[in-house]
């Protein structure tokens, strides 16, 4: 059997065994192919695995934690990495929004709400856009720290320190 995909830019397939695998938001046509002709189709829908608000809120708490133009990719991807293992994890909230709005959580977003500033200038607009960039990677499914990393602070938190990046400690629950 052969199997090809009638959009690559949605999902691929091996075209020996069938694995499929999903590129971009969209539709695509598997179609398998015997030896003598006969095929069968299936439709795939490949959809992002969180909703706009995640992705906001993610970006929000990056920006406000590691926002600057001097933070480095790593630090931003450390500080949401630990929002979304807080997010697995039963000693928090199950959603972003809930974990970084929690009291005492996340500076005054508890208070205020959750937001991003609007950006008025080209330094601030690439600064925000950095933010937004690692909030859907780590969305995507890229980390950085282990998932019982939970704590992140300007000091030691829990039962002892994974990591320290720019001054801040990540630290096992």
């Amino acid at each position: 059997i052969k199997y090809t995909s009638s959009n690559s830019k949605v999902a691929t397939v091996k075209s020996a065994g069938g694995l499929v695998t999903p590129v971009a938001e969209g539709t695509a046509t598997i179609t398998a192919t015997t030896y003598n002709g006969k095929t069968a189709k299936c439709t795939v829908k490949v959809t992002k695995g969180y909703s706009d608000d995640d992705l906001f809120c993610l970006a929000a708490v990056i920006w406000q934690e590691a926002g600057s133009t001097y933070c480095s990719d790593n630090l931003q991807l450390m500080v949401g990495n630990v929002v979304l293992n807080r997010v697995k994890s039963n000693q928090f909230p199950d959603t972003i929004r809930g974990v970084i709005t929690s009291k005492y959580a996340y500076g005054m977003m508890y208070w205020n709400g959750v937001s991003i500033p609007n950006a008025t200038d080209p330094i601030t607009k690439s600064a925000i856009e950095r933010c937004y960039a690692n909030a859907e990677k780590l969305l995507d499914g890229y980390r950085i720290l282990p998932d019982n990393v939970v704590f992140q602070a300007g000091f030691v938190q829990g039962s002892g320190v994974h990591a320290v990046e720019s001054g801040q400690y990540f630290c096992y629950m």
